[in-house]
């Protein structure tokens, strides 16, 4: 499954490719794609379901009020998305994700959209979080 924040922009996306929940039914996995700009990124990501609920409820809550921020970022690891509403309905995303190889490789990204994304993202990402309830 692949969740899409409909940014409208080519130069700005926020994807989820292939979500699913990994053999180990304790994680979800995906393939974080971001576009911002001129920078790519196309990394696994993965995040325990507790994460991905927090994640929605923020979000639902953000959609519902037009104030405040909603972060999905694995327990005890760095790496993070977050969406946080600014005045007037515009939406900032941002987010740091990188490997820790030696040597480090990191993107830290950001970009506005705008509040009527929400809704459709935070049904893509209720189905993935059911389909770890119907697990």
């Amino acid at each position: 499954m692949s969740i899409i924040l409909q940014t409208g922009l080519e130069s700005d996306h926020l994807e989820f490719r292939d979500s699913s929940l990994m053999a180990d039914g304790q994680n979800f996995s995906t393939l974080l794609v971001v576009r911002s700009g001129g920078f790519r990124l196309e990394r696994a990501f993965w995040f325990e379901p507790f994460c991905l609920e927090r994640f929605i409820s923020d979000l639902s809550s953000m959609d519902e009020s037009l104030a405040g921020r909603a972060v999905l970022r694995p327990d005890f690891e760095p790496d993070h998305v977050t969406l946080e509403m600014l005045a007037g309905g515009s939406v900032r995303v941002t987010g740091e994700i990188s490997d820790r190889d030696d040597p480090v490789n990191a993107l830290t990204f950001g970009f506005l959209t705008d509040q009527t994304c929400l809704k459709p993202f935070i049904a893509d990402l209720r189905k993935l979080a059911n389909s770890h309830v119907a697990a």
